[in-house]
């Protein structure tokens, strides 16, 4: 499965040049996007000696390059014995904070639940708890779902939250404008065959556009960009989210929604 789709920058195509606007755009462009850099290798080694010293042995989590609570590998599965999901709803929410240098969770009432899964089948009896993604200044942040899973031995925490970065004070884009640059515009994919996405106008409704933060993270970086959040649904359906930067016009990210 695979997308192609590249394009300018929708404020090269509006005519904004970063080295032209001044003012109030000048002043925040200083400041926009908020860029996170890997930790140093003795920061990062310190960052690891800190959460080792909390997790003791019950508690599961590792670190990225970022000092950030991380996600990847398999998580712990198991038994459990406890039957009260407020109980074990309140040790996972918990943990999370009980590591809030790493996970940046701070406060418990911040942890929304998206799904419980208790027994998966008679071996499998432990407690997977998904959380929705973290709202900073009203928004979604893309990509920061948190994960758990609860045995009678173990709590397995994955993910991470992120801290203070600066959000621009209005859109150099707007949200028309940010639409009505992909309508007319192909997307092509690949799903079993090569295949191509005209969009139309009635593909995207500029009333379901959110605004909303999307981290792009690389091995070097993690850049909080402040983005449109275009639903292209071509039989009523999002088939495809476009992310578009609300200052610069940039093409962030494009998802595909469904499996071939």
């Amino acid at each position: 499965m695979k997308i192609r789709f590249v394009l300018p920058a929708l404020a090269a195509i509006l005519g904004l040049s970063c080295d032209g606007p001044t003012g109030p755009y000048e002043d925040f462009r200083k400041l926009y996007p908020t860029v996170l850099r890997p930790l140093p290798p003795a920061d990062l080694d310190s960052a690891k000696a800190r959460l080792n010293a909390k997790l003791g042995t019950f508690y599961k989590a590792t670190l990225d390059n970022f000092g950030l609570l991380g996600s990847s590998g398999f998580l712990s599965r198991g038994r459990s014995s406890m039957t009260d999901t407020a109980q074990a709803l309140s040790i996972v929410k918990q943990g999370f904070v009980r590591l809030s240098e790493f996970s940046g969770v701070r406060d418990t009432a911040d942890l929304v639940v998206a799904e419980i899964r208790h027994g998966l089948n008679v071996v499998l009896t432990d407690w997977a708890i998904s959380f929705s993604l973290q709202r900073y200044d009203g928004m979604e942040v893309h990509g920061t779902w948190l994960h758990a899973v609860l045995t009678d031995s173990s709590l397995d925490l994955r993910n991470h939250h992120y801290g203070e970065f600066y959000i621009p004070p209005f859109n150099v884009i707007s949200r028309s404008e940010a639409r009505e640059y992909w309508i007319g515009r192909d997307i092509e994919y690949h799903c079993w065959v090569p295949s191509v996405h005209h969009i139309t106008d009635e593909s995207i409704d500029t009333g379901e556009i959110e605004r909303c933060v999307y981290p792009l993270a690389s091995p070097d970086s993690v850049v909080m960009h402040v983005a449109w959040k275009i639903p292209v649904k071509p039989y009523g359906q999002p088939m495809w989210f476009i992310y578009t930067d609300v200052i610069t016009g940039e093409l962030i990210a494009m998802e595909q929604l469904f499996i071939c």
